[in-house]
């Protein structure tokens, strides 16, 4: 099983073994964003959801902590977002990435997000701790390519 480990403002740790992953997709508090994401989706072949938000399973081992994604070929991308990491005393937050394969993903979203790792960040902070200031907290991402060498 994997276990994450998450360092915490006080210094503690938190090892946390993962047992069932979601990915949550077209979520937004901003519901013309979420159909602005829809409609992009789609003009790439994505099918749209029939609800929003959508709950995707994810196989638990793809839950990391890298510091790199390789992926197989130009067509994939990653967002910077939330994860909430339930643990059996607190709920955490840390920063994560689904990284989605964009050519699997007109076949099945779902398909798609079992393709890469999901990438969360090894700080985090206790929800309760952070959850009056929410909107103050800015997520930054950045994407780095690199080309393939071969030997």
């Amino acid at each position: 099983m994997t276990t994450l480990s998450f360092e915490l403002p006080d210094g503690t740790t938190r090892n946390v073994q993962v047992k069932h992953l979601l990915n949550a997709g077209y979520a937004g508090r901003e519901q013309e964003e979420v159909q602005a994401h829809i409609a992009e989706l789609a003009e790439l072949g994505v099918p749209g959801p029939t609800t929003t938000p959508a709950l995707y399973p994810v196989s638990p081992y793809l839950a990391q902590q890298v510091s790199e994604v390789r992926v197989q070929h130009g067509r994939t991308s990653g967002e910077a977002e939330w994860a909430l990491v339930i643990t059996d005393g607190d709920v955490l937050l840390t920063v994560a990435c689904d990284h989605t394969d964009r050519e699997l993903e007109v076949h099945g979203v779902a398909w798609s997000k079992n393709a890469s790792p999901d990438v969360l960040g090894r700080k985090a902070w206790r929800l309760d701790d952070v959850r009056d200031h929410l909107d103050k907290i800015t997520l930054k991402g950045w994407v780095a390519t690199a080309k393939l060498r071969t030997p």
